[in-house]
């Protein structure tokens, strides 16, 4: 007799089998935007202003964003 967690276990692993999760990762580039696929790896290149690629990867580039995200 199987207890619970052993029935959820053996339900999660048939839902799982086959499937297989595709990583994605974003870049900003002051060039257009694209799409690739690479394996299980998807790469998007996606388009930045100017002001937006000066203030990446600081504090005030997050600021940023979040205030462009609420107006």
């Amino acid at each position: 007799m199987q207890t619970l967690e052993e029935k959820t276990l053996r339900r999660v692993n048939e839902q799982v089998r086959g499937h297989v999760a595709t990583q994605k990762h974003l870049f900003l580039t002051d060039s257009s935007s694209k799409k690739a696929q690479i394996g299980h790896q998807m790469i998007e290149l996606r388009n930045a202003s100017p002001k937006r690629m000066q203030l990446a990867g600081r504090i005030s580039g997050l600021a940023f964003k979040t205030l462009h995200r609420f107006r």
